[in-house]
Protein backbone atom coordinates (compact mmCIF):
# COMPACT_ATOMS: atom_id res chain seq x y z
CA UNK A 1 0.00 0.00 0.00
CA UNK A 2 1.35 3.54 -1.23
CA UNK A 3 2.15 5.86 1.77
CA UNK A 4 0.66 8.57 2.65
CA UNK A 5 2.21 11.94 1.51
CA UNK A 6 3.84 13.37 4.51
CA UNK A 7 2.62 17.15 5.96
CA UNK A 8 4.95 19.95 4.97
CA UNK A 9 2.87 22.79 6.59
CA UNK A 10 3.53 26.40 7.45
CA UNK A 11 1.91 27.89 10.43
CA UNK A 12 -0.37 30.64 9.10
CA UNK A 13 -2.12 33.58 10.11
CA UNK A 14 -5.88 34.28 8.57
CA UNK A 15 -4.60 38.23 9.07
CA UNK A 16 -1.90 37.71 6.44
CA UNK A 17 -4.35 35.66 4.03
CA UNK A 18 -6.47 38.23 3.87
CA UNK A 19 -4.11 41.34 3.95
CA UNK A 20 -2.01 39.37 0.90
CA UNK A 21 -4.55 37.46 -0.62
CA UNK A 22 -5.20 33.81 -0.38
CA UNK A 23 -3.80 33.44 -3.75
CA UNK A 24 -1.03 35.19 -3.48
CA UNK A 25 0.17 33.59 -0.20
CA UNK A 26 -1.35 30.08 -1.66
CA UNK A 27 1.80 30.63 -4.53
CA UNK A 28 4.61 31.76 -1.96
CA UNK A 29 3.67 28.34 -0.25
CA UNK A 30 4.31 26.17 -3.57
CA UNK A 31 7.78 27.80 -4.07
CA UNK A 32 9.29 26.32 -0.66
CA UNK A 33 7.56 22.74 -2.13
CA UNK A 34 5.06 23.39 1.01
CA UNK A 35 1.86 21.12 0.79
CA UNK A 36 -0.14 22.10 3.64
CA UNK A 37 -1.44 25.30 5.34
CA UNK A 38 -1.55 25.04 8.94
CA UNK A 39 -4.26 28.25 9.99
CA UNK A 40 -4.45 29.30 13.69
CA UNK A 41 -8.06 28.25 14.35
CA UNK A 42 -7.37 29.98 17.84
CA UNK A 43 -5.46 32.14 18.80
CA UNK A 44 -3.93 34.31 21.28
CA UNK A 45 -2.49 37.67 21.32
CA UNK A 46 0.97 39.00 19.92
CA UNK A 47 2.62 41.72 18.47
CA UNK A 48 3.71 40.43 14.78
CA UNK A 49 5.91 42.14 11.93
CA UNK A 50 4.52 41.61 8.42
CA UNK A 51 7.42 41.58 5.85
CA UNK A 52 4.79 41.24 3.01
CA UNK A 53 1.74 43.63 4.63
CA UNK A 54 -0.24 45.62 1.97
CA UNK A 55 -1.72 47.58 4.86
CA UNK A 56 0.98 47.93 7.33
CA UNK A 57 4.25 46.16 8.53
CA UNK A 58 3.10 45.11 12.18
CA UNK A 59 -0.21 43.67 13.54
CA UNK A 60 -2.12 43.09 16.89
CA UNK A 61 -4.63 40.38 16.25
CA UNK A 62 -7.70 40.38 18.66
CA UNK A 63 -6.88 37.97 21.70
CA UNK A 64 -8.32 34.93 22.00
CA UNK A 65 -10.31 34.96 19.54
CA UNK A 66 -11.14 31.94 16.77
CA UNK A 67 -11.13 32.31 12.86
CA UNK A 68 -13.68 29.38 11.58
CA UNK A 69 -17.62 30.09 12.01
CA UNK A 70 -18.83 27.95 15.21
CA UNK A 71 -22.06 26.64 15.94
CA UNK A 72 -22.98 28.54 19.18
CA UNK A 73 -25.67 25.32 19.76
CA UNK A 74 -22.29 22.91 20.08
CA UNK A 75 -21.18 24.80 22.96
CA UNK A 76 -22.01 24.87 26.88
CA UNK A 77 -20.48 27.01 29.48
CA UNK A 78 -17.84 28.67 27.57
CA UNK A 79 -18.54 29.67 24.08
CA UNK A 80 -15.62 30.65 21.42
CA UNK A 81 -15.30 34.25 20.96
CA UNK A 82 -15.35 34.84 17.10
CA UNK A 83 -12.69 37.31 15.56
CA UNK A 84 -13.92 40.36 13.07
CA UNK A 85 -12.48 38.92 10.15
CA UNK A 86 -15.25 36.33 9.89
CA UNK A 87 -17.81 38.97 9.08
CA UNK A 88 -16.16 39.45 5.74
CA UNK A 89 -14.73 36.38 4.60
CA UNK A 90 -14.19 32.62 6.52
CA UNK A 91 -10.74 31.72 5.95
CA UNK A 92 -11.10 27.72 5.64
CA UNK A 93 -13.40 27.71 2.95
CA UNK A 94 -11.96 30.59 1.07
CA UNK A 95 -8.54 28.09 1.49
CA UNK A 96 -10.62 25.32 -0.02
CA UNK A 97 -11.86 27.23 -2.31
CA UNK A 98 -8.63 29.29 -3.86
CA UNK A 99 -5.66 26.69 -3.12
CA UNK A 100 -7.86 22.86 -3.40
CA UNK A 101 -4.02 21.27 -3.97
CA UNK A 102 -2.92 22.46 -0.45
CA UNK A 103 -4.30 20.42 2.77
CA UNK A 104 -5.53 22.22 5.34
CA UNK A 105 -4.89 21.92 9.31
CA UNK A 106 -6.09 23.59 12.15
CA UNK A 107 -3.89 25.01 14.58
CA UNK A 108 -6.14 25.37 18.01
CA UNK A 109 -4.71 26.84 21.15
CA UNK A 110 -6.80 25.26 23.60
CA UNK A 111 -6.42 26.66 27.29
CA UNK A 112 -4.17 29.75 27.10
CA UNK A 113 -6.74 32.46 26.50
CA UNK A 114 -6.99 35.55 28.19
CA UNK A 115 -10.42 36.70 27.43
CA UNK A 116 -12.28 33.36 28.39
CA UNK A 117 -10.46 34.11 31.49
CA UNK A 118 -11.68 37.32 32.50
CA UNK A 119 -15.00 36.44 31.54
CA UNK A 120 -14.89 32.95 33.73
CA UNK A 121 -12.25 33.55 37.07
CA UNK A 122 -13.57 30.71 38.16
CA UNK A 123 -12.59 28.31 35.68
CA UNK A 124 -8.44 29.47 35.65
CA UNK A 125 -5.58 28.08 37.07
CA UNK A 126 -4.94 29.63 40.97
CA UNK A 127 -1.24 29.36 42.63
CA UNK A 128 -0.87 28.39 46.20
CA UNK A 129 -2.10 31.70 47.40
CA UNK A 130 -4.77 31.29 45.56
CA UNK A 131 -3.92 33.63 42.69
CA UNK A 132 -5.79 33.67 39.72
CA UNK A 133 -3.67 33.20 35.95
CA UNK A 134 -6.34 34.62 33.53
CA UNK A 135 -4.31 33.58 30.38
CA UNK A 136 -4.61 29.71 31.84
CA UNK A 137 -7.81 27.77 31.90
CA UNK A 138 -7.59 25.12 33.86
CA UNK A 139 -7.81 21.75 32.12
CA UNK A 140 -8.98 19.97 35.05
CA UNK A 141 -11.95 21.40 34.96
CA UNK A 142 -14.96 19.62 33.49
CA UNK A 143 -16.55 23.10 31.83
CA UNK A 144 -13.03 23.52 30.13
CA UNK A 145 -12.42 20.26 28.98
CA UNK A 146 -15.77 20.70 27.72
CA UNK A 147 -14.87 23.65 25.64
CA UNK A 148 -11.54 22.47 24.29
CA UNK A 149 -13.45 19.42 23.02
CA UNK A 150 -16.27 21.41 21.82
CA UNK A 151 -13.73 23.49 20.19
CA UNK A 152 -12.21 20.27 17.99
CA UNK A 153 -15.10 18.80 17.04
CA UNK A 154 -16.97 21.88 15.40
CA UNK A 155 -14.17 22.65 13.79
CA UNK A 156 -13.06 19.46 12.36
CA UNK A 157 -17.09 18.25 11.44
CA UNK A 158 -17.22 21.96 10.01
CA UNK A 159 -14.42 21.52 7.64
CA UNK A 160 -12.41 19.04 6.08
CA UNK A 161 -9.13 19.47 7.54
CA UNK A 162 -6.69 16.68 7.28
CA UNK A 163 -5.60 17.25 11.35
CA UNK A 164 -5.34 19.52 14.12
CA UNK A 165 -2.58 20.46 16.46
CA UNK A 166 -3.39 21.59 19.82
CA UNK A 167 -1.11 23.82 21.50
CA UNK A 168 -1.24 24.22 25.43
CA UNK A 169 -3.87 21.57 25.95
CA UNK A 170 -2.49 21.84 29.54
CA UNK A 171 -1.68 24.44 32.04
CA UNK A 172 0.58 27.40 31.31
CA UNK A 173 4.21 28.18 32.92
CA UNK A 174 4.62 30.46 35.01
CA UNK A 175 6.78 32.78 32.04
CA UNK A 176 4.71 32.54 29.09
CA UNK A 177 4.92 36.31 28.10
CA UNK A 178 2.15 38.04 29.76
CA UNK A 179 1.83 41.58 28.67
CA UNK A 180 4.68 43.87 30.38
CA UNK A 181 5.48 41.28 33.35
CA UNK A 182 7.25 42.56 36.22
CA UNK A 183 8.85 40.50 38.73
CA UNK A 184 11.83 43.52 40.25
CA UNK A 185 13.47 40.39 41.72
CA UNK A 186 15.39 37.58 40.41
CA UNK A 187 13.64 34.80 39.36
CA UNK A 188 14.96 31.10 39.41
CA UNK A 189 13.95 28.08 38.52
CA UNK A 190 12.31 26.85 41.68
CA UNK A 191 10.82 29.86 42.49
CA UNK A 192 9.11 29.71 39.31
CA UNK A 193 7.98 26.54 39.04
CA UNK A 194 6.02 26.68 42.08
CA UNK A 195 4.76 30.01 41.93
CA UNK A 196 3.13 28.84 38.78
CA UNK A 197 1.73 25.18 39.44
CA UNK A 198 -1.78 25.43 39.77
CA UNK A 199 -3.58 24.68 43.47
CA UNK A 200 -7.34 25.78 42.32
CA UNK A 201 -9.98 24.03 44.04
CA UNK A 202 -11.02 22.10 40.67
CA UNK A 203 -7.62 20.62 40.71
CA UNK A 204 -7.35 19.66 44.33
CA UNK A 205 -11.13 18.22 43.96
CA UNK A 206 -10.04 16.40 40.72
CA UNK A 207 -6.74 15.05 42.20
CA UNK A 208 -8.80 13.95 45.19
CA UNK A 209 -11.12 12.10 43.29
CA UNK A 210 -8.12 10.51 41.98
CA UNK A 211 -7.24 9.40 45.20
CA UNK A 212 -4.18 12.01 45.40
CA UNK A 213 -4.76 15.04 48.38
CA UNK A 214 -2.75 17.61 47.02
CA UNK A 215 -3.96 20.33 50.04
CA UNK A 216 -1.03 19.65 52.31
CA UNK A 217 1.24 20.60 48.89
CA UNK A 218 -0.61 23.86 48.16
CA UNK A 219 0.52 24.51 52.31
CA UNK A 220 4.19 23.42 52.42
CA UNK A 221 4.17 25.57 48.91
CA UNK A 222 2.80 28.78 50.55
CA UNK A 223 5.16 28.26 53.25
CA UNK A 224 8.01 27.99 51.20
CA UNK A 225 7.51 30.52 49.03
CA UNK A 226 6.40 33.28 52.00
CA UNK A 227 9.64 32.62 53.63
CA UNK A 228 11.50 32.87 50.20
CA UNK A 229 9.92 35.88 49.28
CA UNK A 230 10.12 37.50 52.63
CA UNK A 231 14.07 37.36 52.58
CA UNK A 232 16.78 38.66 50.77
CA UNK A 233 18.34 36.33 49.28
CA UNK A 234 19.46 35.50 45.53
CA UNK A 235 19.66 31.90 44.42
CA UNK A 236 21.28 30.93 41.46
CA UNK A 237 20.15 28.64 38.56
CA UNK A 238 21.97 25.50 39.63
CA UNK A 239 21.38 25.27 43.07
CA UNK A 240 17.42 26.37 42.59
CA UNK A 241 17.46 22.82 40.48
CA UNK A 242 18.60 21.42 43.25
CA UNK A 243 16.39 23.08 45.73
CA UNK A 244 13.13 21.76 43.25
CA UNK A 245 14.93 18.35 42.77
CA UNK A 246 15.11 18.06 46.72
CA UNK A 247 11.17 18.86 46.91
CA UNK A 248 10.09 16.42 44.13
CA UNK A 249 12.31 13.42 45.32
CA UNK A 250 11.55 14.17 48.96
CA UNK A 251 7.93 14.49 48.81
CA UNK A 252 6.50 11.59 47.51
CA UNK A 253 2.98 12.92 46.99
CA UNK A 254 4.93 15.41 44.47
CA UNK A 255 5.34 13.01 41.90
CA UNK A 256 1.91 11.22 42.19
CA UNK A 257 0.34 14.88 41.89
CA UNK A 258 2.60 15.51 38.42
CA UNK A 259 2.16 12.50 37.52
CA UNK A 260 -1.90 12.73 37.70
CA UNK A 261 -1.56 16.19 36.12
CA UNK A 262 -0.05 14.58 33.06
CA UNK A 263 -2.79 11.50 33.12
CA UNK A 264 -5.30 15.01 33.17
CA UNK A 265 -3.82 16.28 30.04
CA UNK A 266 -3.64 12.85 28.40
CA UNK A 267 -6.74 11.93 29.32
CA UNK A 268 -8.24 15.46 27.60
CA UNK A 269 -6.28 14.22 24.43
CA UNK A 270 -8.04 10.92 24.04
CA UNK A 271 -11.50 13.01 24.82
CA UNK A 272 -10.70 15.23 21.39
CA UNK A 273 -9.43 12.28 19.40
CA UNK A 274 -13.18 9.98 20.64
CA UNK A 275 -14.95 13.55 19.65
CA UNK A 276 -13.10 14.36 16.00
CA UNK A 277 -13.91 12.63 12.62
CA UNK A 278 -12.09 9.58 12.79
CA UNK A 279 -10.11 10.72 9.29
CA UNK A 280 -8.91 13.97 11.11
CA UNK A 281 -5.01 13.41 12.46
CA UNK A 282 -4.78 14.73 16.17
CA UNK A 283 -1.21 15.81 16.98
CA UNK A 284 -0.31 17.75 20.02
CA UNK A 285 2.75 20.16 20.79
CA UNK A 286 3.31 19.52 23.82
CA UNK A 287 5.19 22.47 25.33
CA UNK A 288 5.38 26.05 25.13
CA UNK A 289 9.08 25.79 26.46
CA UNK A 290 12.38 24.70 25.59
CA UNK A 291 13.36 22.07 25.42
CA UNK A 292 10.38 19.98 24.96
CA UNK A 293 11.39 17.63 27.91
CA UNK A 294 10.24 20.69 30.52
CA UNK A 295 6.65 19.97 29.46
CA UNK A 296 6.05 17.85 32.47
CA UNK A 297 5.70 21.62 33.77
CA UNK A 298 2.16 21.54 31.65
CA UNK A 299 1.10 18.45 32.32
CA UNK A 300 2.78 16.67 29.41
CA UNK A 301 4.05 13.60 29.39
CA UNK A 302 5.29 12.25 26.05
CA UNK A 303 4.26 8.24 26.96
CA UNK A 304 1.58 9.19 27.98
CA UNK A 305 0.45 11.22 25.04
CA UNK A 306 1.85 8.89 22.39
CA UNK A 307 -1.08 6.17 23.97
CA UNK A 308 -3.76 8.75 22.86
CA UNK A 309 -2.77 11.47 20.54
CA UNK A 310 -1.85 10.24 16.50
CA UNK A 311 1.91 12.12 17.04
CA UNK A 312 3.25 15.28 18.57
CA UNK A 313 4.40 17.97 16.71
CA UNK A 314 7.99 18.85 17.37
CA UNK A 315 8.63 22.35 15.48
CA UNK A 316 11.69 23.38 13.59
CA UNK A 317 11.40 27.44 13.27
CA UNK A 318 13.28 29.00 10.35
CA UNK A 319 14.39 32.56 10.86
CA UNK A 320 14.55 33.01 6.89
CA UNK A 321 13.34 31.87 3.40
CA UNK A 322 16.82 30.92 2.73
CA UNK A 323 16.71 28.21 5.36
CA UNK A 324 13.40 26.72 4.52
CA UNK A 325 14.65 26.15 0.95
CA UNK A 326 18.32 24.99 1.91
CA UNK A 327 17.42 21.32 0.75
CA UNK A 328 21.07 21.08 0.30
CA UNK A 329 22.06 21.62 3.64
CA UNK A 330 20.01 18.66 5.71
CA UNK A 331 20.89 17.65 9.02
CA UNK A 332 20.67 14.01 8.04
CA UNK A 333 18.46 11.22 10.31
CA UNK A 334 19.88 9.83 13.09
CA UNK A 335 22.40 7.20 12.21
CA UNK A 336 20.14 4.33 13.55
CA UNK A 337 17.52 5.55 11.58
CA UNK A 338 19.28 5.29 8.30
CA UNK A 339 20.61 1.65 8.69
CA UNK A 340 16.40 0.90 9.64
CA UNK A 341 15.17 2.27 6.22
CA UNK A 342 18.00 0.95 3.78
CA UNK A 343 17.08 -2.51 5.56
CA UNK A 344 13.67 -2.04 5.13
CA UNK A 345 14.21 -0.53 1.54
CA UNK A 346 12.58 2.89 2.28
CA UNK A 347 13.78 5.63 -0.55
CA UNK A 348 12.57 8.22 2.03
CA UNK A 349 13.93 9.42 5.79
CA UNK A 350 12.88 12.00 8.40
CA UNK A 351 15.34 15.40 7.91
CA UNK A 352 15.82 18.77 9.85
CA UNK A 353 16.48 21.69 7.49
CA UNK A 354 18.89 23.80 9.45
CA UNK A 355 20.55 25.57 5.98
CA UNK A 356 22.33 28.47 8.13
CA UNK A 357 24.88 26.42 10.06
CA UNK A 358 28.17 25.40 9.64
CA UNK A 359 29.33 21.78 8.75
CA UNK A 360 30.93 21.71 12.21
CA UNK A 361 27.64 22.77 13.92
CA UNK A 362 25.94 19.90 11.77
CA UNK A 363 28.58 17.68 13.19
CA UNK A 364 27.64 18.78 16.51
CA UNK A 365 23.76 18.75 15.99
CA UNK A 366 23.79 15.17 14.95
CA UNK A 367 26.04 13.97 18.45
CA UNK A 368 23.97 15.97 20.50
CA UNK A 369 20.58 14.79 19.09
CA UNK A 370 22.00 10.71 19.21
CA UNK A 371 22.96 11.37 22.68
CA UNK A 372 19.59 13.26 24.17
CA UNK A 373 17.40 10.40 22.58
CA UNK A 374 19.18 7.50 24.45
CA UNK A 375 16.93 5.40 22.47
CA UNK A 376 19.90 3.05 20.85
CA UNK A 377 23.42 2.51 21.12
CA UNK A 378 26.23 4.18 19.32
CA UNK A 379 28.35 3.28 16.14
CA UNK A 380 31.39 3.79 17.49
CA UNK A 381 33.32 4.01 14.52
CA UNK A 382 31.48 6.90 13.12
CA UNK A 383 31.08 8.54 16.16
CA UNK A 384 35.10 8.60 16.17
CA UNK A 385 35.24 10.03 12.80
CA UNK A 386 32.67 12.86 13.42
CA UNK A 387 34.79 13.62 17.05
CA UNK A 388 38.12 13.68 14.80
CA UNK A 389 36.24 15.92 12.84
CA UNK A 390 35.32 18.36 15.20
CA UNK A 391 38.80 18.20 16.94
CA UNK A 392 40.01 19.12 13.53
CA UNK A 393 38.13 22.26 13.53
CA UNK A 394 38.65 23.17 17.27
CA UNK A 395 34.90 23.17 17.60
CA UNK A 396 34.22 22.84 21.55
CA UNK A 397 33.26 19.31 22.55
CA UNK A 398 31.83 20.19 25.59
CA UNK A 399 28.63 21.55 23.56
CA UNK A 400 27.56 18.38 22.44
CA UNK A 401 26.41 16.66 26.02
CA UNK A 402 28.58 13.93 26.38
CA UNK A 403 30.31 14.22 29.85
CA UNK A 404 34.01 14.91 29.71
CA UNK A 405 35.48 11.16 31.04
CA UNK A 406 33.13 9.58 27.87
CA UNK A 407 34.53 11.56 25.41
CA UNK A 408 38.64 10.74 26.35
CA UNK A 409 37.65 7.34 26.44
CA UNK A 410 36.06 7.49 23.45
CA UNK A 411 39.19 9.57 21.41
CA UNK A 412 41.75 7.34 22.97
CA UNK A 413 39.43 3.90 22.21
CA UNK A 414 42.40 2.63 19.88
CA UNK A 415 45.44 3.57 21.75
CA UNK A 416 45.14 -0.19 22.89
CA UNK A 417 44.93 -1.82 19.47
CA UNK A 418 41.70 -3.00 20.51
CA UNK A 419 39.34 -3.28 17.36
CA UNK A 420 35.88 -1.63 17.15
CA UNK A 421 33.24 -3.90 16.73
CA UNK A 422 31.52 -3.83 13.58
CA UNK A 423 27.68 -3.18 14.73
CA UNK A 424 26.60 -4.01 11.26
CA UNK A 425 28.71 -7.46 11.08
CA UNK A 426 27.46 -8.04 14.43
CA UNK A 427 23.68 -7.23 13.52
CA UNK A 428 23.83 -9.29 10.36
CA UNK A 429 21.55 -12.00 9.98
CA UNK A 430 23.80 -15.30 8.60
CA UNK A 431 22.61 -16.55 5.34
CA UNK A 432 21.74 -19.92 5.60
CA UNK A 433 24.16 -22.98 4.71
CA UNK A 434 24.02 -24.62 1.12
CA UNK A 435 23.05 -27.83 2.77
CA UNK A 436 21.03 -27.97 6.05
CA UNK A 437 21.03 -30.04 8.75
CA UNK A 438 18.54 -30.74 11.26
CA UNK A 439 18.33 -33.23 14.13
Amino acid sequence: MAQPESYRAIYTYAWDLVDEGFAAVADRFRSVNANTVALATSYHAGKFIRPHGRSGKVYFPEDGTIYFRHRPERYGRISPLPNAILSDVDPLAELARVAPDLRRTGWIVCCHNTPLGQRHPELIARNCFGDGFIYSLNPAHPDVRAYVVALCRDVTEAYELEGISLETPGWLPWEHGYHHEFQFLPLNEWLGLLLGMDFSPATLAAAKAAGIDAEPLRSKTAAALEGWLAGDLHVDGERARDWLLADMVGDPTWAAFLTWRCRCVADLIAEIRAAVPRGTEVRVIPSVQRPTARGWVEGSDLGMLAQTADGAVRSRLQSNAAAVRGYQKLVPPRHYEQLAAARLGLTEAPVIILGHLTEAQRRAYRIADNKLTELGGWDEALLLQELQALLAEDFDLGLIGIPEDELDALLHAGDDDKTLIDDDAADAIPAPPAEPITK
